[in-house]
């Protein structure tokens, strides 16, 4: 019995592929273009994707733009035509405000910068300026008054101030801390309050050389500015504080050399009528007190009452520029009684 021949199409004649057959070109070059179609696709729908994000921007751009944010300003031009017209507003009849109304401070400008409208129409800017006042009662307000401002036309108030009542402080709940942040409040000893007296006396002394000497300064190019016409001080202390200096006392205890006191001076000026009483002047200071913890301690700066945890040793002297001592204030002449009785 004779085997038959498993088909295969090698074998076979009519569907073996003939070189050079027109078909298989034709089908050559539509394979072509479909991958240079398909290669043209992944290449422009990007591009074509980009071109509609840019003409919807552009697009959107042509809308009416949204409005800008407020620029404080603290040489606002508008500020003389604000202020005088919140003069007058004050001096009006009736008052604005119970009792009549006084301006505590001008506390800048809001300027509203004016969009940019079509046809290239001028819009000014508006300058919101900002004003605190207080009434007869104590009462403090705020005051507002739209001032527009134009380089060529100068400024314009746009209408009456608007007033708002400020929310008074609260009396109670205030914690009972000393004002230096962090730090723990302890009592002084009597070397500190000794060196704060020396200190005050060397302050209000008018003597730029015996302030240097008791701050103990040894730089020759430091000199110091002491108050002058003061006929008599009188020192306290109120709080005060050490400061953490990362020593190991520090740690143990809370005590270092360094402290922190709150200082208060009343002060009598001279030349005041001796047949008066005159009411003394109350200041107060923040002083850095080196030495603390020894029975010589030395105040080496002085500050606003709440800058103390910024001071620094000898930051208040005035360096390469020679104080001179000023002319003490002359002292008022007694009255005369004699001449009073002849009269």
């Amino acid at each position: 019995m004779k085997k038959s021949k498993p088909d295969s199409w090698l074998t076979d004649q009519i569907d073996q592929p003939v070189p050079e057959a027109p078909g298989s070109r034709k089908a050559e070059r539509r394979q072509r273009i479909y991958r240079w179609l398909l290669l043209g696709s992944f290449v422009l729908f990007p591009v074509a994707l980009l071109s509609v994000v840019v003409l919807a921007g552009q697009a959107a751009g042509e809308e009416p733009p949204t409005a800008v944010a407020p620029e404080v300003r603290l040489d606002a031009p508008g500020r003389a035509a604000a202020t005088t017209t919140l003069q007058a507003w004050l001096a009006a009849e009736p008052a604005p405000v119970p009792g009549g109304g006084r301006m505590l401070s001008w506390d800048g400008a809001e300027t509203v910068v004016a969009p940019t409208v079509a046809d290239d129409e001028a819009v000014p800017d508006v300058e919101l300026h900002q004003f605190t006042i207080t009434d007869e009662a104590g009462t403090v307000y705020t005051v507002t008054v739209p001032v527009a401002v134009d380089d060529v036309l100068g400024s314009r108030v746009l209408s009456a101030p608007s007033l708002v009542a400020v929310a008074p402080s609260a009396g109670s709940g205030w914690a009972k801390d000393n004002v230096w942040a962090g730090t723990k409040a302890t009592t002084t000893a009597k070397s500190v309050d000794a060196a704060v007296k020396s200190w005050a006396e060397a302050f209000t002394s008018g003597d730029p050389d015996k302030l240097r000497i008791t701050v103990a300064d040894r730089a020759d190019d430091h000199f110091y500015v002491p108050l002058s016409g003061v006929a008599s001080v009188t020192a306290s202390v109120g709080q005060a504080a050490f400061v953490d200096t990362g020593d190991e006392t520090f740690k143990k205890d809370g005590t270092s050399p360094v402290m922190l006191a709150n200082v208060t001076l009343e002060i009598v000026w001279a030349g005041a009528e001796p047949s008066k009483e005159q009411e003394p002047t109350t200041v107060t200071y923040d002083v850095l007190i080196h030495d603390a913890d020894t029975a010589a301690p030395v105040i080496v700066s002085w500050g606003p009452t709440g800058a103390g945890l910024s001071l620094k040793p000898y930051d208040q002297a005035v360096v390469g520029r020679e104080v001179v001592a000023a002319s003490p204030a002359p002292d008022a002449e007694p009255e005369d009684d004699s001449k009073e009785a002849g009269e």
